[in-house]
């Protein structure tokens, strides 16, 4: 897959905005040859660097640098689906890491370990590291030097297989109706991902919680609960997605796989613990929905208010309940909300 991301379209401006191993290597273990693949340093994944830019919270003044990062991020996006054909399927903020602003961080870095070595161990004459992602203050002349990469294309799945596409994918919290639904999806799935994902970044919160939003000790997630979520943010379920789902009642993935209870199961509706629309389209969970909750009261605190209605727009281009209406991450790094006074 790293090999493929990597061997696209390098005049495309996302081309360099995924994280692709740059050499690979095996190693012996107790279970026979082991890949060992090679990237370049990144320095923080993004929700990391939200914190040490701006003390963890995006606030109006530092709103535009973010959106010069939301773009590069689409940008890499539509070279993944567009050049490359792929779907993430795994897209959240554990998953961007950003590049360090100057060579001389690294630098830093491998000096001050003669004085405070990081946490290591040795085998066979090879050491092997701890995980690290603390490098220091960073340097703000050099911020403009920092881009936001897409990583860890571990769950990437080919678009162009030409077969439904059914199994779960996604984090919980990000799950798009037709992975619950069980209808086949497709890279609007990371459309849909990347909205969810946009909207922890700029509020600090998860959109949808997929559990009872009070009672904090049901930690759980509740498939049910996140549609009756999206039902009230988003509006009723189309009439077309649950005839869709009712035509694809007899697709099924192999090989099965157990849900959250241990259950082996090869299809959505058991999966997720369904079903959650009887056969004349009626949410059986009606008394779960939060009619009290609505997106224009839930704006994030960076957005100010002259600045809400172009927000919401972009942000409902991405979360439509059918696949076909959602924009492509190519239209979405052009639509107004993301424009800069620098682009005029």
């Amino acid at each position: 897959m790293s090999v493929h991301l990597a061997s696209g379209n390098k005049k495309h401006r996302g081309h360099d905005l995924l994280v692709t191993a740059v050499d690979d290597f095996t190693i012996q273990s107790p279970n026979g040859q082991h890949i060992c693949l090679v990237f370049e340093p990144m320095r923080d994944p993004l929700w990391l660097f939200k914190r040490r830019l701006s003390a963890g919270r995006i606030t109006p003044s530092t709103l535009p640098l973010f959106k010069l990062y939301i773009r590069c991020m689409l940008h890499g996006l539509d070279y993944l689906h567009t050049d490359r054909h792929v779907i993430h399927t795994d897209l959240k903020l554990d998953n961007i890491l950003m590049a360090f602003e100057h060579p001389s961080v690294i630098k830093r870095f491998i000096k001050s370990q003669s004085v405070s070595p990081m946490p290591r161990k040795n085998i066979g004459g090879d050491a092997i590291y701890l995980s690290h992602n603390d490098f220091g203050d960073l340097q703000e002349e050099y911020l403009q030097n920092i881009v936001p990469k897409i990583a860890d294309f571990g769950l990437a799945q080919r678009g162009d297989g030409g077969v439904p596409l059914l199994h779960p994918i996604q984090p919980n919290h990000c799950h798009a109706p037709e992975v619950l639904l069980g209808t086949s999806w497709s890279y609007s799935a990371d459309i849909w991902n990347f909205g969810i994902m946009l909207w922890d970044l700029l509020s600090g919160r998860e959109l949808f919680l997929g559990r009872p939003a009070n009672s904090p000790n049901i930690k759980e997630y509740s498939a049910a609960h996140h549609l009756a979520e999206m039902i009230s943010l988003i509006g009723p379920v189309p009439t077309v997605l649950l005839q869709r789902q009712r035509d694809m009642r007899h697709w099924c993935w192999e090989p099965h796989i157990p849900n959250a209870k241990g259950d082996m199961c090869n299809n959505a509706t058991d999966y997720f613990g369904g079903p959650f629309f009887d056969d004349h389209g009626k949410f059986m969970y009606g008394p779960l929905i939060p009619f009290n909750r609505q997106l224009r009261k839930e704006v994030p605190d960076c957005i100010v208010h002259e600045d809400v209605e172009r927000f919401l727009k972009f942000l409902k281009r991405m979360l439509c309940w059918l696949p076909e209406e959602r924009a492509t991450a190519r239209e979405l790094a052009k639509d107004p909300w993301l424009a800069l006074d620098s682009d005029n």
